[in-house]
């Protein structure tokens, strides 16, 4: 949509702090190169921790299949933030919509309050879904700890896959934990073959826990919507917190709700559009902004 001749539409937008750019090529043929990911994510206005590029749909019933690319230019599976901005910028506010990505078919609606919310599927709980390198039966609590062996400082972390794979450390203080300096370490332990974003959750009560996250790919963010949705999926499964919790990140507030362990998981929170423009690509395969 709004894809002006010769030039593709770009929005810069942010989920609760998570910085998001949405790049709509639905009426273009071509591709963006891991170089041209690279170029946007460097340019100083158009930062971003996930880039979400808008194909046109493979399935009759989606309004677009989307790409979603890290910082560093990989590949990610889902991102939860990036998914609401993105139903802002294709959506009218008010009908419900259809998204497919390299994860699966996401479904969103809107709310009230300029609440979007959407359905990340089902949690994935088995070693080899996650995956893990080694098998472990009960993955609500695995063997990795960060420290010497008799006083670690992180351990025993739940993990899961919410379109993502993630490691959720269970922690007395958020703050107290230098996840900029384990972080890095944790993210491309051999344990995890597809690396994996890392949080340090803190329960304060059991509809209410604190977060932060080291993401693939990307770094400290003020908002991973997955690894929201990953505390609270293992919060579910430890016992520790309800099926329906208001989980706090760095950026604010999002509302997450799993209502069984049959049913998808859902995340509600707020998408805010920053500034549009356009983006050209030269046949010698350069980026012009105009932004």
């Amino acid at each position: 949509m709004m894809s002006r001749e010769n030039g593709i539409s770009i929005f810069k937008m942010n989920g609760l702090g998570n910085q998001i750019v949405v790049a709509d090529v639905r009426d273009h043929t071509m591709r963006l190169s891991r170089q041209h990911i690279c170029a946007i994510a460097e340019n100083p206005r158009t930062p971003f921790d996930q880039l979400m590029v808008l194909y046109q749909p493979r399935t009759p019933d989606s309004a677009a299949f989307v790409r979603i690319y890290n910082t560093d230019g990989s590949e990610a599976e889902a991102c939860g933030n990036g998914m609401r901005c993105v139903a802002r910028i294709a959506g009218d506010g008010m009908q419900p919509m259809r998204f497919e990505t390299v994860a699966g078919i996401l479904d969103v609606s809107f709310g009230a309050d300029d609440q979007i919310t959407v359905n990340m599927g089902r949690p994935k709980f088995r070693w080899d879904e996650i995956p893990l390198r080694d098998e472990f039966h009960d993955t609500t609590r695995i063997e990795l700890q960060v420290g010497p062996i008799d006083a670690p400082v992180l351990h025993s972390p739940s993990v899961c896959n919410i379109g993502n794979p993630h490691a959720v450390f269970w922690v007395a203080d958020i703050n107290d934990q230098a996840l900029n300096k384990f972080g890095p370490m944790l993210e491309h332990h051999p344990l995890f073959p597809e690396r994996a974003n890392i949080t340090v959750a803190a329960v304060v009560q059991p509809d209410h826990v604190l977060t932060r996250t080291w993401e693939r790919g990307v770094g400290l963010t003020k908002a991973c919507g997955s690894a929201a949705c990953a505390v609270l999926a293992c919060g579910v499964k430890t016992g520790i917190l309800d099926r329906k919790a208001s989980v706090s990140v760095p950026g604010g507030e999002l509302t997450i709700e799993w209502p069984s362990d049959a049913a998808g998981i859902f995340m509600s929170g707020p998408a805010e559009l920053e500034y549009q423009g356009v983006i050209t690509v030269s046949a010698a395969g350069e980026l012009t902004f105009e932004v």
